[in-house]
């Protein structure tokens, strides 16, 4: 499954602290695997009866978002569902390599101890 990471932002000399999410790109073709992230947190919608054209709506906390092609789905750690543009998540986020993701859950592992 993808990962990524929220970019380092300095803000008025303090770090903002990463991240590590999971996020696919709604783009149609991959609906499989939005479905399969999404796990029941998820409703279908066929646009103008028609089966090919299907809109993704996803309950997060206390709302249904919508989500558009071209939408990144975000899960962060904790199960949360946040969706945004292609626009917003380049700017926030950044993918990581898997050695990268093993170091970072090592450190959270670590930190349990």
């Amino acid at each position: 499954m993808p990962k990524f990471k929220t970019k380092i932002i300095l803000e008025e000399a303090k770090v903002v602290t990463e991240e590590v999410v999971e996020a696919y790109m709604w783009a149609g073709a991959n609906m499989h695997f939005i479905l399969k992230f999404l796990g029941p947190n998820y409703l279908l919608q066929k646009v103008d009866g028609d089966y090919h054209r299907l809109h993704i709506h996803v309950r997060a906390k206390q709302e249904v978002l919508s989500v558009e092609f071209g939408d990144w789905i975000i899960k962060k750690s904790n199960g949360e569902i946040l969706i945004c543009s292609e626009k917003t998540f380049d700017k926030n986020y950044e993918e990581i390599q898997d050695e990268k993701v093993a170091e970072i859950f090592e450190e959270f592992s670590d930190e349990e101890k």
